[in-house]
C-alpha cells in the first residue's frame, strides 16, 4: 500500500510541472540578422508569437514568451490519515492528500523580443531570461 502511494506522490508532483509557450533558445537567435530577416521567415520558423504590436508609426513589435514551471517536492506534506502515514486517500473522484505548505517552485520565462520596420524587416532584438 506505502508503495502504491508513493508511486502516486511521484506521479502526482511530476504532473504538476508545467511548461507553456514558444521555447526560442538563444542559439536560435543567430539566424536573426538585422535589416535582412522578414517578419514572415521569423513567424515561418516559430509560429505565432505570445504577442504582438503594431505601434502608430507602422513599426511591429513581436514577443515569444516561454515559461517553464517545476514544482519542489519537499513542498508538499503527506498527512496521517486513519493513522497510516502518507496515506492519499481518493475523495470525489479528485486525488487528495497533498497539501502544500509553502511554496519554493521555480520558474523560468524567456522573452524574445523583435522589432520590424514597416516593411517589416527586423531592426533589432533583445532576449531576457528570468529565474524565480
Amino acid at each position: 500500500m506505502k508503495r502504491i502511494a508513493l508511486i502516486l506522490v511521484i506521479l502526482l508532483i511530476t504532473a504538476c510541472a508545467t511548461t507553456t509557450g514558444q521555447v526560442v533558445e538563444i542559439k536560435d537567435t543567430s539566424a536573426f540578422i538585422k535589416g535582412k530577416t522578414t517578419y514572415n521567415e521569423v513567424v515561418s520558423r516559430f509560429g505565432e508569437p505570445s504577442s504582438m504590436t503594431i505601434n502608430s508609426d507602422g513599426t511591429r513589435i513581436i514577443t515569444y514568451t516561454h515559461i517553464d514551471t517545476q514544482p519542489n517536492p519537499t513542498d508538499y506534506v503527506l498527512p496521517t490519515i486513519g493513522g497510516v502515514v502518507g496515506a492519499v486517500v481518493p475523495y470525489a473522484g479528485i486525488v487528495t492528500g497533498m497539501i502544500p505548505h509553502s511554496s519554493s517552485a521555480t520558474a523560468e520565462t524567456t522573452n524574445v523580443t523583435l522589432t520590424f520596420d514597416q516593411k517589416l524587416i527586423l531592426i533589432d532584438y533583445t532576449i531576457s531570461k528570468n529565474k524565480m
